[in-house]
């Protein structure tokens, strides 16, 4: 079965029992996860960190300048680690396309680094093997997993709170901001934040929209292949862009301060810096 992207996500959020809203029972399981996420709370207050985006431009991210530095890294990651010493110091997993092996074992070698791994909770399963669950790994919820809209998403889309939820609107970037505000990082650099995608089909060599040609590479959403044509591409952009919108507009206000220091790219929400001026 092929189908687009948007279509796909929803049929595995859907068979996964991925929540797209908050409900009464995910309130229970996010109680049951916020003592384990309150130590992180404003723990870095006043650090700098740098959010690592998996764009084509992180091929001219200088990654070993930024050993020692605070680092979110997310999703897979890992295909860059036999090219650089550096690893993240934080990680995150919020994306349904951990249904795929290849996906799914990324997470895991981050995992077996011992570092902090924010994992969303149905993809529990998908990144270590029961009964054994190691003590780096923080469950989280996410709401707005995959809503489909084209409007600007409000303000409320925002969580302050992680150990209520994190909203996963547009990209997994968005998840990862809100996890580094909750710790307290102001400023916050972004880098590998390219913010545009180009059409991809299931069948070809190579990825456009990542650091790796692999990295989407025969991708499956349960049972689609992943096909992402001229539409998909224009509203995955759109909604990473007011994902983007979104962060700039809650931090702003609160002296939040939030740079792209990413090598070219089309995100012009933020601020530019360039990053060999900052490490």
């Amino acid at each position: 079965m092929t189908g687009d992207l948007s279509t796909a996500i929803t049929r595995v959020a859907t068979g996964l029992r991925l929540p797209l809203t908050i409900d009464r029972e995910a309130m229970h399981r996010m109680r049951i996860f916020a003592h384990r996420l309150d130590p992180f709370r404003n723990k870095y207050r006043g650090e700098r960190c740098f959010v690592i985006g998996n764009g084509p431009s992180l091929w001219q991210t200088p990654l070993a300048k930024l050993i020692g530095e605070y680092t979110f890294a997310m999703n897979r990651i890992a295909k860059i680690f036999d090219r650089t010493e550096w690893r993240p110091t934080f990680y995150i997993m919020v994306t349904v396309a951990a249904n795929n092996e290849n996906v799914a074992e990324s997470a895991r070698q981050v995992v077996r680094l011992g570092i902090p791994c924010f994992v969303w909770w149905p993809l529990l399963a998908r990144v270590v093997d029961f009964p054994h669950i190691p003590k780096n790994i923080y469950l989280i919820e996410c709401s707005e997993g995959k809503t489909e809209t084209d409007a600007i998403p409000p303000d409320e889309w925002w969580s302050w709170d992680i150990g209520e939820r994190v909203s996963k609107h547009g990209t997994s970037m968005l998840a990862a901001l809100q996890i580094a505000v909750f710790m307290g990082f102001n400023p916050i650099y972004l880098v590998g934040a390219d913010n545009y995608w180009e059409p991809f089909d299931y069948d070809e060599d190579v990825d456009p929209n990542h650091f790796d040609s692999t990295y989407w590479q025969k991708l499956k959403l349960g049972d689609d292949e992943v096909r992402v044509n001229e539409e998909i591409a224009h509203r995955y952009t759109h909604q990473c862009t007011t994902a983007h919108e979104l962060a700039y507009r809650v931090t702003v206000p609160q002296g939040i301060n939030i740079y792209n220091a990413t090598s070219g790219g089309k995100l012009e929400i933020y601020p530019r810096v360039d990053i060999n001026d900052l490490v």
